[in-house]
């Protein structure tokens, strides 16, 4: 063996441990947060300034989040141990201060309500299939407000099919049967398979909108809300454009930027607020403001360069939203008993 090759193997050990050490936590879906792995994984993030200036804005919200400065806070815990592998939130349109959750594969098809600081409030079982959950979005039309959920996750991109399930919002406390499905859509993306884990609705444009789980200019989808299937063949998501690079702050680790780039920037949530103004999109470090000014659409607003609210450590987030007044953003992680942040403008 050469000195060459030595050194290869040993430099290709310490990468690989390296790695394993950055991500390895990425993995353990299933693992317990205590007080101290709940300490550990959270850094603020507070900008010594306000992040943005603009011309003064007519939305409220839009001015608390978009130009304010802001901070990250641990809210609380998951309170139900059901809760260990979540994937989407999405906030209530009926109920103030409620979020609705789920689980991903390997899970019952249960749909949860909880707080922003983790108290469950009851959990509903949903008439169809979890294959592999990844987003849930809520959104209100003529006067009724929806869920839809995306059973979109395929990592290694091989299913030629993938489902969105609308259902009207359910009342609390508890009725079971008061869960009623509107429709399931069937689709296909025009570009093959896809791995996506972020969803969002623009009540305004009428659209489902997609965005696949890659670091580098993740591709948009969109899907029409009143999209049906004819003949039995799916509908067609359409590839619409792509969202510049997620990146990086000056609070995340150097090593991680180097080992694990394309895997803690992959797009794993997203969420549009009520009033069509903010979307953000989250990763496994961070959450990513966009704003949509009254003359741009949705694919225009997410090609700008987004701004960085939030730089967290979380095990595995994969779930984000807006709170019902989009003043707060919630974020969540994998795992039992897994905090939660919220995001808050400091004004």
């Amino acid at each position: 063996m050469t000195f060459t090759t030595t050194a290869i193997r040993i430099l290709g050990i310490i990468v690989t441990t390296g790695f394993i050490a950055i991500t390895g936590n990425l993995h353990g879906c299933a693992q317990s947060y205590g007080d101290r792995t709940q300490s550990a994984w959270l850094v603020k993030h507070k900008p010594s300034r306000a992040i943005h200036k603009t011309d003064p804005l007519t939305d409220a919200a839009s001015t608390e989040l978009y130009v304010n400065q802001v901070s990250t806070i641990v809210s609380g815990r998951l309170e139900s141990p059901v809760i260990g592998e979540l994937s989407g939130m999405a906030v209530s349109r009926t109920k103030p201060h409620v979020y609705w959750a789920i689980n991903d594969s390997g899970n019952l098809p249960e749909l949860f309500a909880i707080g922003a600081d983790g108290k469950h409030f009851g959990s509903f079982k949903l008439p169809v299939e979890n294959r592999d959950w990844e987003d849930i979005a809520s959104y209100q039309h003529e006067g009724q407000s929806w869920l839809v959920i995306a059973d979109s996750g395929d990592n290694i991109r091989k299913n030629k099919i993938s489902k969105l399930h609308f259902f009207r919002e359910p009342s609390l406390p508890q009725q079971t049967a008061d869960v009623t499905q509107l429709r399931t859509v069937s689709f296909s993306y025009e570009d093959g398979p896809q791995n996506v884990e972020s969803i969002a609705v623009s009540v305004k444009e009428r659209l489902v909108f997609l965005v696949s789980k890659n670091a580098g200019m993740p591709k948009i989808y969109a899907i029409p809300i009143d999209a049906e299937s004819k003949d039995g063949l799916p509908v067609l998501a359409k590839l619409v454009g792509r969202i510049n690079q997620l990146g990086w702050t000056d609070d995340d680790r150097w090593l991680e930027k180097i080992l694990a780039s394309r895997i803690l920037l992959s797009a794993t949530s997203m969420d549009i607020s009520a009033d069509d103004s903010l979307a953000v999109i989250g990763n496994y470090r961070h959450a990513y403001l966009f704003r949509r000014e009254p003359e741009q659409s949705w694919i225009q607003a997410l090609q700008a360069t987004p701004q960085i609210v939030s730089t967290h450590r979380l095990a595995q987030s994969e779930s984000i939203a807006f709170s019902d007044d989009a003043k707060k953003i919630l974020i969540g992680s994998e795992g039992r008993y897994a905090p939660l942040l919220t995001v808050n403008s400091e004004n």
